[in-house]
Order: C-alpha cells, then sequence, then structure tokens
C-alpha cells in the first residue's frame, strides 16, 4: 500500500527577463508578471528591491512621479521576488531598458 501526496512544486522561473520602459513617462506600466513551474496558477505575492517601482497585482510599474532618463541610466536591473502561499519564494533579476524618446 502506498500513499500519493500533492508535492508543491518550487517556482521555476519569474517572468519577463526584460522588458523596455519610455524615458521620462512617470507611473509608467513595465512588465505583468508570472511564474513558470507546477504551481504557476496559484496567486503569489511579488515584491521588488528598488523603491522607484512597486507591483500592483501582477503589473510591475514606476511609482507615481518617477521616471527614468535613457542619458543618465539606460538600464536598471531589479530583483522581482515571487513568494507562494506557504512562503516558497524564489528571486530572478528583471533588466529593464529605457527607450531614448526624442525631447
Amino acid at each position: 500500500e502506498f500513499t500519493v501526496e500533492d508535492v508543491e512544486q518550487p517556482i521555476q522561473d519569474i517572468r519577463p527577463d526584460v522588458a523596455w520602459v519610455d524615458e521620462n513617462r512617470p507611473g509608467d506600466l513595465i512588465a505583468e508578471l508570472s511564474v513558470l513551474g507546477d504551481g504557476s496558477s496559484e496567486n503569489f505575492l511579488f515584491t521588488v528591491d528598488d523603491d522607484r517601482f512597486r507591483i500592483t497585482f501582477r503589473d510591475l510599474r514606476l511609482k507615481p512621479g518617477i521616471a527614468l532618463d535613457y542619458e543618465t541610466e539606460p538600464t536598471v536591473t531589479v530583483n522581482i521576488t515571487a513568494t507562494n502561499a506557504t512562503g516558497y519564494s524564489k528571486t530572478e533579476p528583471l533588466v529593464i531598458s529605457v527607450r531614448d524618446i526624442p525631447e
């Protein structure tokens, strides 16, 4: 006799790995985040390590009043952490390219 248990699968990856944002667009949407793995249909808490950004549900955005400038910082790398209901988490980098807009 044996018992089959539902074993929670770890988070395999956080997507996207790269994203783009136009410069000088405060509060702009950068990416919709998702998780790859067997538990990818469950809800995850996403956090970001750079206080210029916020995550609402699955949307990574610049905070209101915050914009990026291509001439100062053409790329930004942030770390995104996804945590599931049991506390398992994984952190992955996200490279954000800032698009130069003619001024």
